[in-house]
């Protein structure tokens, strides 16, 4: 969700971004209205979209009648469908008793309904003095589901909950299941923060704060994307990343023109059919620095997250600078082609052999010397290419099994190597002579992936 304050008018609490969920004890009417009016009065001035589910002891009229002494135009504002001021069973009970799951979903289309009418998002409040002692625990519940709801979208919203009808057990469900809770001490609102918030908190903070370091030592950079919006949200070391001036980058349109050209087609692709799959991306692209001109190479990590209607909200993720990593691997690859055209090259004959004895590797001179080509020999156990088969697959099984049979010159012996001289078959009609003889020289290294070079 976007880090964008709302002012929420209350002077005790102060701005406040979307997800925010917040609760207040009251014990008068009074009380209610204190909270609930300047509350209300900021949603309206800052373009958003009100609802005011009222029970008493403020109804829904004594709610319109003091919210209208603070707003002028509050009829103009009802009007127009920019606040609903209701009755909690025109909400909470519509069916005759409390449907969790009926409001919730309300929430979400009231809130999607106002992003589509042009407000910023949706605020709102309920009170639950109509709550009966057995509903308690269903209502309980809810709060903890609202939790989440509100924070996967741009709602605002304060609960108010009567202290006299409050023990001990629903206060700590009550705190423990808001962000912030309001109560009067003393004729003064103060609040309260419960203890599992704040240690979410203070591990968030500590996790922000290793992340920040490891985006400073690996090039790493953090970033959101609103696509209903188009802005960004870019940390300062991704605009490191992409040579930019701190807020340069505000909309998506101004990453994309920092995308080299050849790339961005497939990168939105790609991205946009991992969106529509619901699964996370990882695309690799170059990007040019405007003040030098330099490439460079990032590789994006991201996922999205939906609302129930399957809709993207956010989609969030990293960049990484990869510009070194390839730099190493274009590197490689010229040794390799380089190292390919030596073994092909080579004056004698080479080849490789997997655990099991087969050929997986064999150079040009070696085909030349044995009459074969690459598919015939490839994937084929040597030993079918001499003629003391026998002797040589016992040989080559117990040098590639790690042990050294009597008389069998394929070991480590001293920290010498034996060679072994193998008669070899050879096609008639590819060379003048029926056999030849082919000298290997055999090492007890075991390279990566298993294999014995001879």
């Amino acid at each position: 969700m976007e880090k964008t304050k709302r002012k929420t008018g209350i002077e005790t609490i102060g701005d406040m971004p979307w997800s925010a969920h917040l609760c207040f004890f009251y014990q008068t009417q009074k009380d209610l209205i204190e909270i609930l009016v300047p509350y209300f009065k900021a949603g309206l001035e800052n373009n958003e979209f009100c609802m005011w589910v009222a029970s008493e002891p403020l109804s829904a009229k004594d709610a319109k009648r003091a919210l209208k002494k603070a707003v002028r135009n509050l009829d103009d504002c009802i009007a127009t469908g920019q606040i609903e001021i209701l009755d909690h069973s025109e909400w909470y009970t519509q069916s005759g008793k409390f449907d969790a799951d009926r409001v919730l979903q309300g929430w979400v289309e009231k809130e999607k309904q106002a992003l589509s009418r042009g407000f910023d998002g949706l605020r709102l409040s309920g009170n639950t003095s109509w709550l009966e002692k057995e509903e308690w625990r269903a209502a309980a519940d809810y709060e903890a589901t609202t939790d989440d709801v509100i924070g996967a979208h741009r709602m605002l919203a304060i609960c108010s909950y009567p202290l006299d009808r409050c023990g001990v057990t629903e206060v700590i469900d009550v705190v423990s299941n808001h962000e912030i809770a309001l109560i009067r001490r003393q004729g003064k609102w103060e609040t309260i923060q419960s203890a599992r918030r704040k240690r979410a908190e203070n591990a968030l903070r500590e996790s922000e704060e290793r992340l920040w370091l490891a985006q400073i030592n690996a090039d790493v950079g953090v970033w959101d994307w609103f696509p209903r919006t188009q802005k960004l949200s870019w940390s300062p070391e991704l605009e490191g990343l992409y040579g930019c001036a701190p807020g340069t980058i505000k909309t998506y349109e101004d990453w994309r023109e920092r995308v080299h050209p050849e790339d961005i087609v497939e990168a939105e692709t790609e991205r946009d059919k991992a969106i529509a799959e619901r699964r996370p991306f990882n695309l690799e692209f170059r990007i040019l620095l405007r003040d030098t001109g330099a490439i460079r190479w990032i590789a994006a990590l991201g996922n999205a997250i939906y609302d129930d209607n399957g809709d993207v909200v956010r989609v969030s993720g990293i960049n990484i600078d990869i510009t070194e990593r390839k730099r190493m691997e274009e590197a490689l690859r010229e040794s390799q082609a380089k190292f390919q055209e030596l073994f092909d090259e080579a004056p004698v004959g080479y080849h490789e052999l997997d655990t099991e004895g087969r050929i997986v590797r064999v150079n040009s001179t070696e085909l030349e010397m044995l009459g074969y080509t690459t598919a015939e020999m490839l994937n084929c156990p040597v030993w079918n290419f001499v003629v003391e088969k026998q002797a040589s697959r016992d040989a080559l099984r117990a040098k590639l099994a790690g042990a050294l049979p009597p008389g069998m010159g394929l070991g480590r012996t001293g920290g010498m190597v034996r060679r072994r001289r193998f008669t070899v078959g050879v096609r008639q009609r590819r060379v003048s002579q029926d056999l030849a003889s082919l000298c290997l020289g055999a090492s007890s290294r075991r390279p990566r992936a298993g294999r014995c070079r001879h």
